[in-house]
């Protein structure tokens, strides 16, 4: 039997101050079926984001120690590569039964789980997605437009998508494109980006499941063939996995400047600076990743940018802290500071920022002569310790010793 639930909320909605929560995956179909008509206005719709990259991390850290699982730096960076932060699949992924989670802390076992999650019955992730998209997905076999335009929006995910352009590349009839369109928005398959343009899905897992489908349902593959596809499109993917576990320390360094939000802190404390440091908030965050210059690598690995107010426009409104980041089991030396100091002068006269802070993390610390260099030369300078006590301020895990 079903029931309209909606006279079951109408009148404590319709008060001044709504206590009502509600929680859901397919909001626009929610919004559109329970929270329309004469409650419609009454709802304010906020999507929860994917975690940044730093909490991704942190997350996957803490959930294997929980777990009793062997998850490593490698293992969390990758686990953020193949979820892109959506705290859900990294929590499906590290609790899956596919035996090849018996393999961590092997890299490798990571596509292996995630095809399990995204093409078995018994997978988390499988469930999740058959049961918010997959029944939808199937009543569309008999609509051939929103059939293609949905497996041209898997392999162009994150992609604005204008109703004219896929129209005019997929030969399709305009009209029919703008209404496959809203079908598949009512699904909560794309998001609305204006009136008549939406933006791709995000979410990576979702993408794999939805291209499985297509190669069963839709392309009519054998299962086994269908699977071979996928298994090799999710192995491509290990390339980016081990360049990103690569600058995990760089990435954990740019997550806790991202946390920067104009606190005052004790310079001693955190990087062997009299007085008192400002940290400034971010406006922007770049991780440059073993960038090269006349053969030699930069030693400038994250530069983040912040407002300067009252200056002239143009970089002298920016002030910016130039990073060299050493996760090595060795103390840094003069030399090193030096290069530090040589690359940081040569970038901020191609930048020419209205003020620059300096800053060197070394995780096994520097040798005397180079304390005293970094000390002589104002430098912000943090080793293992400073640093996770700095990441402790913002909730994160510290960095392993």
């Amino acid at each position: 039997m079903m029931r309209d639930l909606t006279d079951s909320f109408q009148h404590a909605s319709e008060t001044r101050y709504a206590p009502l929560l509600v929680s859901g995956s397919s909001i626009s179909m929610m919004v559109g079926n329970a929270l329309g008509g004469l409650l419609s206005g009454r709802f304010q719709t906020w999507h929860l984001h994917p975690l940044s990259e730093e909490y991704a991390i942190d997350m996957a850290l803490r959930l294997g120690r929980q777990l009793g699982l062997p998850v490593t730096e490698e293992i969390a960076v990758a686990l953020f590569e193949l979820t892109q932060g959506y705290p859900y699949s990294i929590e499906c992924i590290l609790n899956s039964l596919s035996p090849a989670i018996q393999r961590l802390p092997d890299v490798t076992a990571l596509p292996d789980v995630v095809f399990f999650e995204v093409t078995n019955p018994l997978g988390a992730l499988y469930e999740h997605y058959e049961n918010e998209y997959g029944k939808y997905v199937r009543q569309l076999n008999g609509d051939g437009t929103t059939r293609k335009i949905l497996y041209w929006i898997t392999n162009y995910p994150g992609e604005h998508l204008h109703p004219e352009r896929i129209a005019e590349r997929l030969q399709l009839d305009l009209v029919q494109v703008q209404e496959s369109l809203e079908r598949l928005y009512r699904l909560d398959i794309i998001a609305r980006a204006s009136i008549s343009t939406f933006w791709g899905p995000t979410d990576p897992l979702l993408l794999d499941f939805l291209r499985y489908e297509h190669y069963v349902d839709i392309d009519s593959l054998l299962p086994q063939d269908a699977a071979a596809k996928l298994r090799r499109e999710l192995n491509a993917k290990q390339r980016e996995m081990n360049r990103q576990a690569g600058h995990f320390s760089e990435i954990i360094v740019a997550g806790v400047m991202n946390n920067f939000n104009n606190q005052q802190v004790a310079g001693e404390t955190y990087f062997r600076v009299a007085g008192s440091v400002t940290l400034p908030r971010m406006a922007q965050i770049v991780r440059r990743e073993g960038v090269i210059k006349r053969g030699d690598i930069h030693e400038i690995d994250v530069v983040g940018e912040y407002n300067l107010y009252n200056q002239q426009a143009g970089n002298a409104a920016l002030g910016a802290w130039l990073v060299s980041v050493r996760y090595r089991q060795e103390r840094m030396g003069e030399q090193e500071v030096a290069a530090f100091i040589e690359h940081a002068a040569s970038y901020q006269a191609e930048k020419r920022y209205g003020a620059v802070t300096r800053w060197y993390f070394s995780k096994a610390g520097f040798t005397e002569a180079a304390r005293q260099r970094l000390q002589q030369e104002g430098i912000y300078a943090s080793d293992l310790a400073q640093f996770n006590a700095l990441a402790d301020l913002f909730g994160l895990l510290p960095l392993a010793m």
